[in-house]
């Protein structure tokens, strides 16, 4: 779990610059989404059109990493610098006690929640909410099996979840649909943290999309610890 962040503090080193807006730089951007494996996709694609990346802010998973380091206390701003902290330069002796910290604080974000930006409207902001609350419950299936389970499972976990709580104006398929991309967008940051791995998954359906689909979910031996 910790290598996310240790190569993301590595980065940092001394300071990196943000932008007015309080993001990473694009040029910073670019290299830490190849650097650290965000998934993220720059300069998007669609009907043979590219659509341009003008912000970071932009690339939901490589602004998790950043709000992660911060909530987790390893990194700080700084006079409109991102630096490393104290905490953040002991990251590399990786007692359990910082372990336990990084979990902690991504839980607190909410793995879900934590990709959104604030600025940018949701659909069903009460339903990220609970899946952000559920989402490590959304595990009970791989930890109780000591296996890979089918990702479908854990959608159809998280649509009865979400069905059992609210009520929707729209059929139970088109909410399971909904909860597909969201349970996904949850495995893929557990996976970005080393808390678990996915397997047999296939290629996106759209071509501006970073998500993989189907597959299976399996606890990693750090995802087994999670409390």
């Amino acid at each position: 779990i910790m290598g996310m962040l240790t190569g993301f503090v590595d980065f940092v080193g001394t300071g990196r610059r943000l932008t007015q807006t309080g993001n990473l730089t694009l040029a910073d951007a670019r290299i830490l989404v190849d650097l650290l494996g965000t998934g993220d996709v720059m300069d998007r694609s669609s009907h043979g059109r590219t659509f341009t990346t003008q912000s970071s802010a932009e690339l939901p998973r490589l602004r998790l990493v950043l709000t992660w380091a911060k909530k987790a206390g390893f990194v700080r701003v700084l006079h409109g610098k991102v630096v490393v902290t104290k905490r953040g330069r002991d990251i590399a002796r990786e007692t359990g006690t910082t372990f336990d910290r990084a979990v902690d604080a991504l839980l607190e974000l909410g793995p879900l929640q934590a990709q959104r930006a604030h600025n940018r409207w949701v659909l069903w902001p009460r339903v990220n909410e609970l899946l952000d609350h559920v989402s490590v419950q959304l595990l009970i299936g791989p930890y109780s099996t000591q296996g890979p389970i089918p990702l479908d499972d854990i959608v159809d976990t998280a649509t009865h979840v979400e069905l059992d709580t609210f009520e929707f104006a729209t059929s139970d398929d088109e909410i399971r649909q909904h909860m597909e991309w969201d349970a996904i967008d949850i495995m893929d940051v557990f996976e970005l943290a080393g808390l678990v791995r996915r397997d047999g998954t296939e290629p996106a359906r759209y071509e501006w999309s970073r998500n993989s689909t189907g597959g299976s979910v399996e606890l990693t031996a750090a995802g087994r610890l999670t409390r």
